[in-house]
């Protein structure tokens, strides 16, 4: 009788999982017929983590002297590749550690900035914006810290990480797009629209670890699980349907936390150290560009079709970028518009609807050079 008992409590506890693993079998099943091909995805997450790594407080960075694998999108010609220091290098694998007799830069942004979109290495926009810079001083270097994704508090926290060990003389970020994503299609920041430079330091050393790492898993999951990311996309459409509704407006509130965070960076470096500078130049993004070629208007197309969820994306960044045309008073740091530089740039200058070709790259970085010769390079 006891036996009996046993074994059905051993029953109700492995009958689910049974069950569960047999469902996953046949919907894999069942997604393989239908597809003609295994249930992957275009990142697999153990591609990813082959050259992701996380640091001591839970922030994404690349890892040493390895591929960040972009070939597999369509739209990207090359993989991308890390130095010794596990940033996307400016053409050359190894890079002595910063000399305080150098003029360093430290280069902040996402997606564009790191690289996607590039041929090569040599063709990112830190890259170009090195090699022109040079052309004045050939002891400027620029560290690239473009990450995709990153908005304006990431950058944040990428400051407080490396800026000891870097010594910079100069801080430019090259955003804008990635802060309208985020507050238009997650609403993550809004209410981070308080943070100041007494507690921001406390806010970066107590983000959760749990947080990311329930962030990997569940990529994962939905990455190779059928059955969780069929259950996953339900709970996550019907959170978007109920939320959707109030992003159809944007107010100046999205403005003022983009501001609000580089006011943050810019205080605590001239704390830190003495004598640094910051800048933060507003990207241009093709949503923006008033004149498109017919390839762009290609792109802008393909973009509406994947993301229909949030009212008109468009046009709706289009308003957070009126915005800044505005003048801004009291800013402890330079903000310079090149939102409309491409608007007499007679070729495509983009690959997708976010990411620059290297000709976009090139004129952005043309552009940045003159600003920063003019600017900051007058006193070396």
């Amino acid at each position: 009788m006891q036996k009996k008992i046993f074994f059905f409590k051993v029953a109700a506890v492995f009958l689910p999982f049974v069950i569960l693993f047999l469902l996953e079998i046949s919907a894999q099943l069942f997604y393989f017929f239908q597809h003609n091909r295994t249930f992957l995805y275009q990142t697999r997450a153990h591609d990813k983590t082959g050259f992701l790594q996380m640091d001591e407080l839970g922030l994404l960075w690349f890892k040493k002297n390895s591929t960040v694998r972009l070939k597999h999108y369509s739209t990207y010609a090359a993989d991308l590749y890390t130095d010794n220091f596990g940033l996307i290098h400016n053409g050359s694998e190894f890079r002595e550690p910063p000399d305080p007799l150098n003029f360093n830069i430290i280069f902040l942004g996402g997606s564009t900035v790191e690289g996607r979109g590039s041929t090569s290495n040599k063709n990112t926009i830190p890259a170009l914006l090195e090699s022109c810079l040079r052309e004045k001083n050939k002891k400027i270097n620029i560290y690239n810290f473009g990450f995709s994704g990153d908005n304006s508090f990431n950058e944040n926290l990428r400051i407080h990480s490396k800026s000891e060990y870097f010594k910079p003389d100069l801080v430019i970020a090259l955003d804008g797009r990635n802060d309208f994503d985020t507050f238009y299609t997650k609403k993550s920041l809004l209410n981070n629209s308080h943070v100041l430079t007494s507690n921001l330091t406390y806010i970066y050393n107590n983000l959760s670890k749990l947080e990311f790492s329930l962030g990997l898993l569940n990529e994962y999951m939905t990455e190779n699980i059928v059955l969780y990311k069929y259950f996953y996309m339900k709970l996550k459409n019907k959170k978007e349907d109920e939320t959707k509704r109030f992003y159809h407006n944007l107010s100046k509130e999205h403005k003022l936390v983009y501001l609000a965070y580089h006011q943050s960076s810019a205080s605590w470096l001239k704390l830190r150290y003495d004598g640094i500078k910051y800048a933060v130049f507003f990207q241009p993004t093709l949503a923006y560009k008033k004149k498109k070629t017919n390839e762009e208007i290609i792109h802008i197309e393909n973009f509406n079709k994947k993301i229909n969820d949030f009212g008109d994306y468009n046009k709706n960044l289009y308003n957070f970028y009126d915005l800044f045309l505005e003048k801004e008073k009291n800013l402890n740091y330079d903000l310079f518009n090149l939102s409309d530089i491409f608007e007499y740039h007679n070729h495509t200058a983009y690959v997708d609807s976010v990411h620059y070709n290297d000709a976009g790259n090139l004129y952005i970085a043309k552009k940045m050079c003159n600003i920063i010769k003019k600017n900051y390079l007058r006193i070396i």
